[in-house]
Formats: structure tokens, sequence, C-alpha cells
């Protein structure tokens, strides 16, 4: 699997074959089952965790018991809570596999060696976050500007791969819309 992560890191800046073997030395691979943790409230995140295979969720749990799901991610993107991971206080999401998941994974302490012995994945990271912060602003926006068919719309949009691997009920959590709404919306735009 680590062939995957390779493959990303080429296509985000330029690596030497000396550096790509020393992060390839210390990379971990992890397995998730479906409905596995990765992740749960309370637990520090520990790791930078990659998805080279599978799709993962992250979620809150409110005082009722029911989830609001905050983001996918799947195949190349990172996984877990940054916030956590950065700071070192406990997550207050959850982070699940809604599939059968392999991660390459470091240990924090790990990764932040590497990013300052290897530029380039210093920069891909800043990227990364920078990329993920605006991401979060965007999906703020608009959760409280957008009509429900935008929400839809959007979510078709930028993850046409998830439509088909999600359930609906998580994507209507994820856009703020009730299921029937989801599905209301979804039977009328395959008419």
């Amino acid at each position: 699997m680590f062939s995957i992560y390779e493959t990303y890191l080429k296509t985000k800046g330029n690596f030497t074959a000396d550096e790509i073997e020393l992060i390839r030395s210390l990379a971990i691979t992890k397995t998730l089952h479906q409905n596995e943790h990765f992740l749960k409230e309370g637990e520090q995140m520990k790791f930078y965790a990659f998805i080279c295979k599978g799709c993962l969720r992250n979620y809150i749990v409110d005082e009722n018991g029911d989830q609001h799901v905050l983001k996918f991610a799947m195949e190349n993107w990172w996984a877990g809570d940054r916030d956590s991971l950065i700071s070192g206080i406990p997550s207050v999401t959850y982070t699940d596999a809604l599939e059968e998941c392999v991660l390459i994974m470091f240990a924090k302490d790990t990764f932040d060696k590497l990013c300052q012995q290897i530029p380039a994945l210093a920069v891909m990271i800043d990227t990364l976050f920078h990329r993920s912060y605006v991401s979060s602003f965007k999906k703020i926006h608009e959760a409280v500007i957008l009509s429900n068919q935008q929400k839809y719309d959007n979510f078709n949009q930028k993850y046409p791969a998830l439509i088909d691997r999600i359930p609906f009920h998580m994507i209507a959590s994820y856009i703020g819309i009730t299921t029937e709404m989801l599905n209301q919306l979804h039977n009328d735009q395959c008419k």
C-alpha cells in the first residue's frame, strides 16, 4: 500500500529517492474493518493518517445520542481530528470506517521530524492544512446560505464518488438536511 502513498507524495512535491525511502521506513500500515473506530471522543489523536483504501467519517454525538457527520475522507485524503493531533487535546469527535480501510500512518513526533528533514513534506502539510481550513470555512458558509437543493448539488459536484458509497442518512447529516428531504431531492434529480 505504500506505493499509493508514494504516488500521492510525488504529485504534491519533489521528493528524492532517499527521502521516499526514509518516509517508507517510518510508515505504519493499519487496516480498519467496517464500523471500526480510528478515533473516539476523549482520545488524543497521535498519528498522521493517510487513506490508501476505503472511506472514513468524522462525526459528533449530541446529548440525545444523535450523530452529526462533519466530514468524510476517502482514498488519497488524510483522516482524523487535526485539532487533537496538533494541539494534543482530546478529540471531541469520532472517526470510524464506513468500509474496510487501509491507512499509512506516522506517529506525530516521527512525522514532525520528517517535516524538519524534508522541506517538500513540510510544504505539503502546510498546504494541506491551509486547504482544510478553507474547506471548513466554505462548509459553514454553505450550511448557512444555501438551499437544500444547492447543498445536495454541491455535494454531488464535490464528491461524486461518495454518493454510491455512503448511506443516505449520513449524507443528509453531513449536508444538514433530513434523510427524507435528501431522498426527495435525489429522486427528483433521477427523474
